[in-house]
């Protein structure tokens, strides 16, 4: 399992939650973004909740919301809304 630097992790999460959401907003999980980069869930949820802080998630021309949507038994979900 590679160990990123804190804002390299976040960077790779801005683009893995920017491409997900090029066909609209969408609900993601926490441990699927873990499985896809090879980092734990602990350091996925803290990342994308320093992310879910910022009022816009901008990558490029491209920009998103984050709001914690589900709870914690099955892991955290997430909901990306596509900001116009």
């Amino acid at each position: 399992m590679v160990t990123p630097k804190p804002e390299e992790l976040r960077q790779q999460i801005k683009r893995y939650l920017i491409a997900q959401a090029e066909s609209g907003n969408k609900f993601v999980k926490s441990r699927h973004i873990s499985d896809y980069l090879d980092v734990s869930a602990k350091r996925v949820g803290q990342a994308i909740c320093a992310l879910e802080a910022e009022e816009q998630v901008t990558l490029g021309q491209q920009s998103i919301s984050l709001h914690r949507w589900g709870g914690k038994s099955d892991g955290v979900t997430w909901y990306i809304e596509v900001s116009e």
